[in-house]
């Protein structure tokens, strides 16, 4: 690769991030966030729904029964979940400290209980940690994650965060149970 090419793609790249901007969705809608995008934050209320394949977003917020699936990219900063929100991570390795975590909604009160995360009380439940892994298209990632959790009426509102096998793991366990069943 030539010097021209090598200096036109770090123009490129530091061109995007002067024209990084917050991604702000409502009310129902959608978005994908693909390789390339370069965001500053991700906001979504109101049972909104984000895909990131790739790109780099520094920061997140959800609120309001909204979704956001993470699966690539460069993902940094931290995460701010509340209100029956739903932040999915796919792929490997996933780990809070020294501890991998297994596959699911990540359990707030056993992980707290272990000394992995924060807890604290005030009007409303909140937790706090850090989580790390490998994302389904190598990249890495290291969120520095808030859940808040309000106390309204009898039913306290919910955040998670759910971690999702990538596919190729998800397919060779598929097979793997497959082999069993036959072998009976």
């Amino acid at each position: 690769m030539n010097l021209k090419v090598i200096l036109l793609m770090l123009l490129a790249g530091f061109a995007a991030q002067l024209n990084a901007a917050a991604l702000h969705l409502t009310d129902y809608e959608t978005s994908t966030v693909n390789v390339g995008d370069v965001y500053d934050s991700i906001y979504l209320e109101d049972y909104s729904e984000v895909t990131v394949l790739g790109g780099s977003v520094d920061g997140i917020w959800i609120i309001d029964n909204s979704q956001l699936y993470i699966s690539g990219g460069n993902i940094s900063g931290s995460a701010q979940l509340n209100d029956n929100s739903t932040l999915y991570l796919s792929g490997t390795n996933f780990y809070i400290g020294d501890t991998a975590i297994e596959y699911g909604e990540l359990d707030l009160w056993s992980l707290s209980e272990q000394g992995l995360i924060s807890y604290s009380q005030s009007e409303f439940d909140e937790w706090d940690g850090i989580i790390t892994g490998i994302l389904d298209d190598g990249s890495t990632i290291e969120l520095s994650f808030h859940i808040g959790l309000f106390r309204t009426g009898s039913e306290p509102e919910t955040a998670n965060i759910v971690l999702v096998p990538e596919p190729i793991s998800l397919a060779l366990l598929g097979v793997g149970g497959l082999v069993t069943i036959r072998k009976r």
